[in-house]
């Protein structure tokens, strides 16, 4: 297996940067140093949006552009790979992932043929030509040739004024070329999956975003149903109030590029169809009572009652949101795991991480120095299962076998440090965390003397006046 390498050059806080993933990889440094853009980096590298938006005679894809030409009753196409896509996710600035999407397709050529149905919406034809507004839906036949192709239309146009098809088939093309573009990035997507699967060790990639909580608060709470599938848009999933209600949070923070991590966080556990049970394994210790399926429905449970999700405690919404986000054999990318978590569950969610790690590829970024000594100190050590046990029952978890034994089995799992700090982004060893990252011994120092100082001001300010 091969290890994914990014490189970026002024990419938003990142003057210049280069990074080779582990199976846990590591990212911690100060706010606004680009944890979280070279996060979405990976993310987007890999597993570009598909918007299918026409504009003109070319049909946006993402990663693709799709432009077309009307021959008689056919469309002939051609492909375009580009990286112009990141402009819209990412802030300005170079980005090189290997393996990457653009990549793979710039690299490979698609022989395919295959059909498929379009549904018509509204046409918008001259005046006249109002007798072919009852087409509902048209079927077409698609051959591709590497980065070409022909779309045969089975459409028989002789009772269509000769005036009226070619209108016609424009408009007709608004709805047929984005169809049958989305299905070629499909075909392409299936093959770059496989290409991952045997030199990267996964096969997809899961992103958990910062506000992940509130969509998994909605989701649990409006009991959509596990296994439901068939849903591609968040507008198909939940309310738009709750669409608009998000945005607007979003809007607030100042982070609008986040809006597009959200939806498609949104889409996909809306399309979960089980929870792995090996993941509930390691998770469990996370999650004091018991998580059942019911009627295809999620129920929490403790002490044998079961207790609505909206009472439940922010931490175990938390830890649902990892339960119902991780599979096997995955790239997963999560975004500050310590969020709604006291520092007891910041230990367990650190062990859980590298336990993960034996079958999935994880990449986190983290503001929490009780995560990052936690996985410096057990990637160092490398712990066993008995270990482990005796840490859990110190902190009075219960029902934490399976993530000791899970914790040594990662022991093989390679491990992995950036910091990234002043524009740098600079792989750190599990020892030099260990024995303190300047920077923030520095400011934990300076902490630590203001505050001996005010403290003995005020003790020996109230001693004189006793």
């Amino acid at each position: 297996l091969r290890w994914m390498r990014i490189k970026v050059k002024g990419l938003g806080p990142i003057a210049e940067g280069e990074v080779e993933l582990g199976d846990l990889t590591v990212f911690f440094g100060p706010p606004n140093s680009g944890k979280s853009t070279l996060l979405r980096a990976i993310y987007y590298s890999l597993f570009p949006p598909v918007p299918g938006n026409v504009e003109g005679n070319s049909v946006d894809l993402g990663a693709l552009r799709l432009e077309y030409s009307v021959e008689g009753n056919n469309y002939s196409f051609r492909l375009f790979p580009s990286l112009s896509y990141l402009k819209s996710l990412l802030p300005e600035g170079e980005v090189h992932a290997e393996p990457s999407f653009v990549k793979f397709v710039e690299e490979n050529a698609l022989f395919d043929r295959f059909e498929g149905k379009a549904s018509v919406g509204t046409l918008f034809l001259p005046s006249g030509c109002e007798g072919v507004q009852a087409l509902k839906e048209v079927e077409y036949s698609v051959e591709v040739s590497g980065k070409s192709g022909r779309v045969g239309l089975r459409l028989s146009l002789d009772s269509v004024k000769p005036e009226c098809r070619g209108p016609l088939l424009l408009e007709l093309a608004r709805t047929v070329m984005p169809d049958v573009g989305k299905r070629i990035v499909g075909k392409f997507m299936e093959r770059f999956s496989e290409h991952l699967r045997g030199t990267e060790g996964f096969s997809e990639a899961v992103f958990i975003p910062y506000f992940r909580s509130l969509v998994t608060y909605e989701l649990l709470t409006t009991g959509v149903t596990i296994g439901g599938g068939g849903r591609s848009s968040a507008a198909q999933i939940v309310s738009p109030h709750f669409l608009d209600l998000i945005f607007t949070l979003i809007s607030l923070a100042g982070v609008v590029s986040k809006v597009k991590d959200l939806e498609t966080y949104l889409v996909r556990l809306a399309g979960v169809k089980s929870i792995n049970e090996r993941v509930y394994g390691i998770v469990k210790p996370l999650i004091p009572g018991e998580v059942k399926a019911l009627d295809g429905r999620l129920v929490y449970e403790e002490g044998g009652k079961a207790i609505p999700w909206n009472l439940v405690s922010a931490s175990i919404t938390e830890a649902m949101s990892l339960l119902l986000s991780v599979g096997e054999n995955q790239l997963v990318l999560y975004e500050e795991p310590e969020s709604q978590l006291y520092e007891g569950l910041q230990v367990l969610m650190a062990l859980t991480l590298y336990a993960l790690s034996s079958f999935n590829r994880l990449v986190i970024t983290t503001h929490s120095q009780t995560i990052l000594y936690t996985l410096a100190y057990v990637s160092f050590a490398r712990p066993s299962a008995e270990e482990v046990k005796r840490l859990l029952d110190s902190l009075g978890v219960k029902g934490g076998e399976g993530l000791a034994r899970a914790v040594e089995e990662a022991n093989r799992s390679r491990v992995r440090f950036y910091y990234f700090h002043g524009g740098k982004v600079e792989e750190k060893r599990d020892e030099e965390i260990i024995d303190g990252i300047p920077d923030v011994v520095e400011i934990m120092r300076r902490e630590f003397d203001w505050l001996s100082e005010v403290y003995w001001r005020r003790k020996l300010g109230a001693g004189n006046k006793g």
